[in-house]
């Protein structure tokens, strides 16, 4: 599996999702302190800026497609942007990124 940059590719200066990252940092994922302690993250949090592994399964809550019906080439099936929300349902986080080849055939020296 190749890892993908979650960084947007546009900028949506002045939406809810800039106050939230500050400068477009791309997916954002706050976990309060119950979520902390239950992933065993409480007693030695990881310094800020560090790097870490995380493994997640969601479930798809939204799917959006916005279509432009002033485009005159669109129909029902344009190139209108698609948007999925997800609910995080299960989530590991590890001390710091793994290799994929770590994490399928379980080398922990990655």
């Amino acid at each position: 599996m190749t890892m993908i940059s979650m960084k947007p590719q546009r900028q949506e200066s002045g939406t809810e999702r800039d106050a939230a990252c500050h400068g477009g940092c791309g997916l954002c994922l706050c976990l309060d302190e119950d979520q902390v302690e239950a992933l065993g993250l409480d007693r030695q949090p990881p310094a800020a800026g560090t790097k870490v592994g995380i493994r997640a399964v969601a479930q798809v809550r939204r799917i959006t497609r916005d279509v432009d019906v002033n485009d005159a080439g669109q129909g029902e099936d344009g190139d209108g942007g698609v948007t999925l929300e997800l609910h995080i349902t299960d989530l590991e986080v590890t001390p710091e990124a793994r290799a994929p080849a770590s994490v399928l055939y379980g080398n922990n020296r990655a």
